[in-house]
């Protein structure tokens, strides 16, 4: 919201779904229904997961290139998938070493 100026009751209007919603979204209070999520992450351009991922940096979520990712990762065949998630698994080991 900060990123694009929108106010809560402004998303909330595009959203379909009410300004308190979108407020106990902001505060983390009561676990919001999937489908309101779903209807504001909308607002933005983001699929679901790309608002609920906590620390997800938004340049990623402009650019399309996680969203692919992910698209890709998810066409992949089953023994590709283990590959990708192995690889990850050591990038990311390496980086918690290297950082």
């Amino acid at each position: 919201m900060e990123e694009t100026k929108l106010s809560g009751p402004e998303v909330a209007r595009k959203a379909g779904v009410s300004p308190k919603t979108v407020n106990n979204m902001v505060n983390g209070r009561h676990g919001p229904r999937l489908d309101h999520v779903d209807a504001v992450a909308r607002v933005f351009g983001l699929d679901l997961w790309q608002l609920i991922h906590p620390g997800l940096r938004s340049d990623l979520k402009q650019t399309g290139a996680l969203a692919r990712l992910v698209d890709l990762y998810s066409d992949s065949p089953p023994d590709a998938q283990l590959h990708i998630l192995q690889t990850a698994e050591l990038w990311h080991a390496r980086q918690q070493r290297a950082g």
